[in-house]
């Protein structure tokens, strides 16, 4: 672990969109602070990468492919944590999809405006 101050030792995080960008900053942010780390995102290849360097780092993390917008992934993604680190104490959502920008009743696809409230 690292030799920081520990305020969320002991606390798991399942981090939707951990993958990159805020996600990913939040998962190290929070595992080097000592809370054990799900990274979740429908890339997975980006979140077992952010998993790698906190467990380089001397944290703990699993890295867990999801879709927020499917209600079967995302039962998967809970069961799978919670077999990891028997609980999750602590829920960030910030899964989100980014498209064209625009008035959402714009979107070039006719599921587009669907896709993005339900993320």
């Amino acid at each position: 672990m690292l030799e920081a101050a520990a305020p969320f030792a002991g606390k798991t995080i399942l981090i939707t969109g951990g993958g990159r960008g805020y996600g990913a900053e939040m998962a190290r942010a929070a595992a080097a602070a000592g809370a054990a780390i799900t990274v979740a995102s429908r890339t997975l290849a980006e979140c077992q990468s952010v998993a790698a360097v906190i467990r380089y780092r001397g944290g703990n993390a699993i890295a867990l492919e999801i879709d927020v917008a499917d209600g079967q992934s995302v039962a998967q993604a809970v069961e799978a944590a919670t077999a990891a680190f028997g609980r999750i104490d602590i829920l960030i959502n910030n899964a989100a999809t980014i498209g064209p920008m625009g008035a959402l009743t714009d979107s070039p696809t006719p599921n587009g405006f669907k896709r993005s409230t339900s993320t």
